[in-house]
């Protein structure tokens, strides 16, 4: 995961994405593995 220094100003939609979720849909994301995760996030690019 790339950490951006600026929170304001995601780099990338990995980060744009973690910041969207609350603390608790975070640690459930953070369980998921690889596959899962960009399962989720292209499912999150569609809605947008």
């Amino acid at each position: 995961m790339v950490e951006t220094k600026d929170k304001k100003e995601p780099c990338n939609v990995y980060d744009r994405f973690t910041q969207e979720l609350d603390k608790k849909q975070r640690k459930e994301f953070e369980k998921l593995t690889q596959k899962q995760k960009l399962a989720v996030i292209k499912d999150y690019l569609r809605k947008y």
